[in-house]
């Protein structure tokens, strides 16, 4: 399973989509701060008014828009994922990995792993960029750093991950299904594109909704809840207990569910 793992993850590396991903990752990391800075800077808006507007950006926003799996870059990286993960598909590699004796499931489980792996990598080392490109052009926040601060960017960070691996576990399963790049592209963004936009119809209901109501509640739940939105992870000061079940609860429910069904499908496959 080691050795599976790493031939898996060196021929990625290696592919040229690798360094594709990586020079997107980095020049969206430099330019989006910048771009930030400059928009203001014509306008003329100072920080204050910024701040009164409630659109003062900061190191610690641009960190946790970078790592938004639905973002800009969080679109582009699984596209190139799911591309790569399809070759061995189309070049047969997958059959050679049968013929030589691995299992099938341990050949998903190192697909699974291994897409979790780059993906996280690249979202977390663009972020991780953008941060500090971020700190030379705004502050950390408007609150400041606080020691309290290090372990909340820790949890978030951890949180990001979870929400990684069940969108990894939607990638996969899209590509031992279609077996090929282009539908399972269409098929990502076709479930992507409808989560987001129920999340959206829900977000604009709650703030209709009568406040302290059971619909409102519901609601509320129902918003942060969601998966690609992600709405809970860097936007409160401090995580409650209720903000971690909102993010666990369902990440922790589609991600075994959808990488079962994902392995029960490639088991079932004609790889011939």
């Amino acid at each position: 399973m080691r050795n599976l793992l790493k031939t898996d993850l060196k021929r990625i590396i290696k592919d040229k989509l690798f360094l594709i991903s990586c020079i997107i990752a980095g020049a969206y990391s430099v330019l989006s701060p910048v771009l930030y800075k400059v928009m203001f800077a014509m306008i003329g808006a100072d920080d204050k008014m910024l701040e009164a507007m409630g659109a003062a950006p900061s190191a610690k926003s641009m960190l946790f828009q970078a790592l938004v799996p639905g973002g800009d870059l969080g679109l582009i990286i699984p596209i190139l994922i799911i591309i790569a993960l399809c070759k061995d598909f189309s070049y047969g590699t997958i059959r050679n990995k049968i013929i030589a004796g691995h299992s099938r499931a341990k050949i998903f489980i190192s697909m699974f792993i291994t897409s979790v792996i780059i993906m996280f990598s690249i979202m977390l080392a663009q972020a991780l960029l953008s941060f500090f490109v971020s700190l030379a052009l705004f502050s950390y926040s408007a609150q400041g750093f606080e020691a309290s601060e290090i372990l909340y960017l820790i949890v978030s960070i951890v949180l990001e991950l979870i929400v990684y691996i069940t969108v990894c576990s939607i990638i996969c399963f899209f590509c031992v299904f279609m077996k090929n790049p282009g539908t399972s592209v269409v098929m990502f963004f076709a479930v992507n594109f409808t989560v987001t936009m129920v999340g959206s119809i829900i977000m604009i209901a709650s703030t209709m909704a009568t406040p302290g109501s059971t619909a409102a509640s519901v609601l509320d739940v129902l918003y942060k809840s969601n998966i690609f939105i992600n709405p809970v992870i860097g936007a409160v000061d401090s995580y409650t207990f209720k903000d971690l079940l909102l993010v666990l609860v369902p990440n922790l429910i589609f991600a075994p569910l959808i990488t079962f069904f994902g392995y029960k499908v490639f088991n079932k496959k004609d790889l011939k």
